[in-house]
């Protein structure tokens, strides 16, 4: 891990023992310029990992689909992409709810009206998801308690439906990537419900962007990355820590187009 990612992570465990850090907090705990704690907070807060506050940060309240629905949207979109291209005539796939799963939804319809894939039929917990691929190819709603600020579906309804199925491909999202703690989240619902979407596809796929790598959340829904046929992610991912995930997993990465 880098110097900057280690200063991220330190801001943010200052965050999870407190209700805010100002900037004059960063600069004197971290013993860095005010030039450097400015940087520090911008990130956090672009990443969508906290709240930029008057004087430095406070910590997530809640999720929001609606706050993280444009962080970091180019590489989202080129990571739906890149999934799509995993997508085979015939699948019956699950799409987990999260801002960058919708981007393959969005992805995929565009490649089903295109005619480059066909014969798809998808199951998601995400109202997003479903709408944008209603009009292109079957989709059923797991169903369970509708959750308007990620707006998604979870809980026992939704989970008991899942109990029936089974899938070719599951795509998932998550808030953090750990070598030794696996895929990350931080809502308990959630968690359950792609841990047992996990268990009944034959192949698994993370979406997750280059800033989701050495980040650790609340709970581990997949503790072996080997379980993973790929995590997707974007070019931003450097060099090192390519080379030392890919000792656990393959990794795909979406490439900016020309």
């Amino acid at each position: 891990m880098g110097k900057v990612q280690r200063n991220l992570e330190a801001v943010m465990a200052m965050l999870e023992q407190r209700r805010g850090v100002s900037l004059g907090e960063v600069m004197a705990e971290l013993d860095v310029s005010e030039s450097t704690a400015r940087r520090l907070i911008s990130q956090l807060a672009d990443e969508g990992r906290a709240v930029r506050c008057y004087g430095g940060l406070r910590p997530l309240q809640e999720y929001s689909y609606e706050m993280l629905e444009h962080t970091r949207l180019a590489e989202k979109r080129r990571i739906g992409r890149a999934a799509v291209a995993q997508i085979r005539p015939g699948d019956a796939v699950f799409l987990d709810s999260g801002t960058t799963t919708v981007c393959l939804a969005q992805a995929l319809a565009s490649a089903i009206a295109a005619g480059t894939v066909g014969d798809v039929k998808v199951v998601t917990n995400s109202l997003t998801a479903a709408q944008a691929l209603a009009a292109c190819c079957p989709v059923t709603l797991t169903g369970g308690e509708y959750r308007l600020r990620r707006q998604d579906m979870a809980g026992f309804a939704g989970e008991k439906a899942l109990e029936s199925l089974s899938f070719t491909k599951c795509f998932c999202g998550c808030d953090g990537i750990s070598r030794t703690k696996g895929l990350m989240t931080t809502d308990p619902d959630t968690a359950r419900m792609v841990a047992m979407a996990m268990a009944r596809a034959e192949k698994c796929y993370c979406l997750a962007d280059s800033t989701k790598f050495d980040r650790t959340s609340f709970l581990t829904f997949c503790p072996e990355l080997e379980r993973l046929e790929a995590i997707l992610t974007d070019e931003g991912l450097d060099v090192s820590r390519r080379k030392i995930y890919e000792n656990h997993v393959r990794l795909i990465l979406a490439e900016q187009e020309n």
